[in-house]
């Protein structure tokens, strides 16, 4: 016989509420931001020029600008993707191999090691630049992709100085803006080694601006003091007294 639910017989049915409202789940963390933020530079700017509304409209690109097989919403926090320090085991960064070949040396036709610095105009290019079969960023430790390993420095020459600017940083113009527009974290300077101003021949603007990083700035000529006055002549000595009259 069946038993009524409640009775004695048998166990009280659950009977169904109506359910209230979910709560909401909390947002997931961000994932940790790959590689190296610091040296991201695609050729375009480094991460900082990817925040939301900054000039050179970087943002828009997070998605495109790669580096290494990274692109920039993996590795710029400024993308608002991903955040925080890298995760043990996910910094690609944390075990770099040995640099290769001389890197005192080595020079693909658009400078030494030193200039592959970030954020230099080179940097940009380490994964592209070859010399001897071998890329930049295997050879330089300045790409920040390799370590250097020397047990024994030998004698290296120094880095030859670098050149004084050409022409007039002041008025320099190729269309695009004044020298300050080169400045590292700027669009322009991207075009450092192609924008030229007419009224200065071929000149480019890394001959010109001090803001590409491949010239300096020569210091103002200062007039040099004018010699001092010649000595005043002495005054001329006075005549003898004339001679005594003889006596009578």
């Amino acid at each position: 016989v069946a038993s009524s639910p409640g009775s004695a017989c048998g166990p009280l049915a659950h009977m169904p509420t109506q359910p209230g409202p979910a709560a909401s789940a909390p947002p997931p963390p961000s994932p940790p931001c790959l590689g190296d933020p610091p040296a991201f530079n695609a050729g375009y700017g480094i991460c900082a020029t990817y925040t939301p509304g900054h000039v050179t409209g970087n943002f828009d690109w997070c998605e495109h600008d790669e580096v290494d097989g990274l692109k920039a919403v993996s590795v710029c926090s400024e993308c608002g993707i991903c955040g925080g320090e890298p995760n043990e085991g996910t910094d690609m960064m944390s075990a770099k191999k040995p640099c290769q070949g001389s890197s005192a040396t080595w020079n693909a036709g658009w400078g030494l090691c030193p200039t592959y610095e970030s954020p230099g105009v080179n940097h940009a290019y380490c994964h592209l630049d070859s010399k001897f079969g071998l890329l930049a960023k295997q050879v330089c430790s300045e790409c920040n992709k390799c370590e250097s390993v020397l047990l024994a420095k030998a004698y290296v020459a120094p880095a030859p100085p670098t050149p004084a600017c050409q022409g007039d940083s002041n008025a320099f113009d190729a269309g695009w803006g004044p020298c300050s527009s080169y400045e590292p974290t700027e669009a322009n300077n991207y075009y450092c080694n192609q924008d030229k101003d007419d009224k200065m021949g071929d000149l480019l603007a890394s001959a010109v601006c001090a803001q590409c990083g491949q010239c300096i700035l020569a210091p103002a000529a200062v007039s040099p003091s004018p010699p001092p006055p010649p000595p005043s002549p002495p005054p001329p000595s006075p005549p003898p007294p004339p001679p005594s009259p003889p006596p009578p």
